[in-house]
């Protein structure tokens, strides 16, 4: 009887699909926010790993804050730094003419170390863009993903795009 609780309670809980981190750069709104995520590793033989924490010290939060986030279980993401362009003086990403319209929400995920620097931090290493998320229209955004993401982890890496905007920047 224990053995059938103990596998119902195991069953029971519910996978964390990815922990965000959004933060404002404090120089003002107009420059881009830093972008962290982590989130299960996905492989092409088992899928992805489930992460199901049992009590609240194995929350992603968590464990990032103890720095227990293995490199066989997760990947760790960052949003690439925009380059400043001489002509305009204005920071810019190149979306290959995938977005149409400057936005503070506009970003791109590059895949990074979880115990490496932080995003940006290496000017000669370019890593390969994973995700990217852009303004198209007045109220359209095109998103663009590709391994190791699914497409549930790339949609919800976007929608955190505006809903932090929503939250902590009136708009």
């Amino acid at each position: 009887e224990s053995t059938c609780s103990a596998a119902l309670l195991i069953t029971s809980r519910r996978p964390e699909l990815g922990l965000v981190l959004n933060a404002q750069n404090v120089v003002g709104s107009a420059v881009p926010r830093k972008i962290t995520a982590v989130l299960p590793m996905v492989s092409s033989e088992d899928g992805t790993y489930e992460h199901r924490p049992r009590n609240a010290s194995e929350v992603l939060p968590a464990l990032a804050r103890a720095g227990g986030l293995g490199h066989d279980r997760f990947t760790r993401f960052g949003n690439k730094e925009p380059k400043l362009n001489p002509h305009n003086g204005q920071r810019t990403l190149n979306f290959h003419g995938r977005v149409t319209m400057g936005s503070v929400k506009n970003f791109q995920l590059c895949r990074r170390e979880l115990t490496g620097s932080a995003p940006g931090t290496d000017p000669a290493s370019d890593p390969a863009v994973v995700l990217q998320f852009g303004k198209v229209a007045k109220d359209a955004f095109t998103l663009d993903f590709t391994h190791p993401l699914t497409a549930v982890q790339a949609f919800s890496l976007g929608v955190t795009s505006l809903a932090y905007k929503l939250a902590n920047e009136g708009g």
